[in-house]
C-alpha cells in the first residue's frame, strides 16, 4: 500500500487473493479502508470506505495512529478516552481500556502491546472475534517517561520503547519471553548536531 501526504496506513493479507489497506487522514472519517484482489492479471483494487464505526458519527476525528491484527483483521488505535477496537462492520467498536493510553501501538504473533504511562500492558487477539486478553503478568515497569513509539527489533524479537528526550529502551528478552523480571537497557541517543 502507499501513502500520500499526512496518511499512515496499514495492510495486511485478506483471504487467499486478497489484501486490506487501512488508511488515516486528517477528516472528518476517521479511517478508510479498501481491498484489493490480486487472483486475476492485474491488482484490482476497490473503492475506498470509511469504516463503519469510524466514519464522521463516530466522532473520532483524526487517528494518527493505529494498529490491523493480521489474523482477526481487527483494528486498535488510542486517544485521550482509551483503547479502543473496531472491526469492518457496523457495531463493532469497543473501548478495550479506559485510561489515556500511550499513541503507539505494536501488534506481534497475535499480541497487542501498548503502554500507560511507564508501565507497558500486552495480551493476545482472540482469532475470532478481536477480545483482548490481558497477559497475566502484564503491566511490566519500563524505565523512563512515557513512550513515544513501540517497535520490534526485525532480527532479535527484543521490544524497543522509543521516549522522547530519555532515548531508547531495549528490552533484555524477546517479546515472546518476557517475564515479570524483565529488565530494559537504555541505548543513548547522540547529541543533536545544530547547522551553522
Amino acid at each position: 500500500s502507499v501513502a500520500l501526504g499526512n496518511m499512515e496506513k496499514g495492510a495486511v493479507s485478506y483471504g487467499t487473493y486478497a489484501s486490506l489497506t487501512v488508511i488515516s487522514t486528517e477528516s472528518a472519517n476517521s479511517l478508510f479502508y479498501t481491498t484489493v484482489d490480486f487472483s486475476g492479471m492485474n491488482p484490482t483494487p476497490a473503492p475506498f470506505q470509511p469504516v463503519p464505526d469510524l466514519d464522521s458519527a463516530g466522532g473520532f476525528g483524526s487517528i494518527p495512529q493505529f494498529v490491523v491484527d493480521p489474523v482477526s483483521t481487527r483494528i486498535f488505535f488510542s486517544n485521550s478516552t482509551g483503547l479502543w477496537s473496531a472491526g469492518f462492520m457496523e457495531g463493532t467498536l469497543t473501548r478495550l481500556v479506559e485510561a489515556a493510553v500511550s499513541p503507539s501501538l505494536l501488534v506481534k504473533a497475535s499480541t497487542l502491546y501498548y503502554t500507560v504511562g511507564s508501565e507497558l500492558h500486552f495480551g493476545t487477539i482472540a482469532a475470532d472475534t478481536g477480545a483482548l486478553t490481558e497477559d497475566e503478568i502484564s503491566p511490566i515497569s519500563v524505565p523512563g517517561s512515557a513512550s513515544t513509539a513501540l517497535r520490534c527489533g526485525p532480527s532479535d524479537n527484543h521490544l524497543y520503547v522509543f521516549q522522547q528526550g530519555s532515548g531508547i529502551q531495549r528490552s533484555l528478552e524477546p517479546l515472546d519471553t518476557l517475564s515479570d523480571t524483565t529488565g530494559f537497557t537504555t541505548i543513548a541517543l547522540p547529541p543533536a548536531k545544530l547547522a551553522v
